[in-house]
């Protein structure tokens, strides 16, 4: 679930974030980062390019320019600068994110997914649910034929 997506699509304004019912001890959210910037290993430019991310994530004009359009900022600063001129359902994302990054507020989060994952997940199930959706396999076989794919991508990736 991405918070800023999930909330910006919820019909009514009374709700708040907060912790799932029962995770006090044992966190079931974690804190994942909204956006990456990254450089090009290749750039003929790298002083130039480290700098445009640099003045993305830490410069205050920056922060003030994207808002939560990527997400609450990394940079807390940033973060908490934003705050008074957020919109109500905007000033709740933020407050969350803000709890999320106090100790004991968010679990670790999970591992990469394993090589070939990703193309498991965006390639294959999408092509074999949309394969059901549009009349073109059964389910049954589209499952073996997803299960007959994902298992060449994982001997693959090994």
């Amino acid at each position: 679930m991405s918070v800023y997506g999930t909330s910006v699509s919820l019909p009514r304004q009374d709700w708040k974030y907060g912790a799932l019912p029962g995770e006090a001890k044992q966190p079931g959210v974690h804190l994942m980062r909204s956006v990456s910037w990254a450089v090009n290993a290749k750039t003929k430019h790298p002083r130039e390019a480290v700098q445009l991310v640099d003045f993305l994530l830490n410069d205050p004009e920056a922060g003030k320019a994207l808002g939560l359009s990527r997400g609450v900022p990394p940079n807390s600063a940033i973060a908490t600068s934003l705050v008074p001129g957020l919109d109500p359902r905007d000033k709740q994302i933020a407050d969350y994110v803000e709890y999320l990054r106090k100790p004991g507020n968010s679990g670790k989060a999970p591992a990469p997914d394993p090589a070939g994952g990703k193309e498991i997940r965006s390639d294959l199930l999408t092509r074999h649910t949309q394969d059901v959706w549009f009349g073109k396999k059964s389910v049954e076989q589209a499952a073996e034929a997803f299960v007959q794919e994902a298992a060449k991508v994982m001997g693959r990736s090994s």
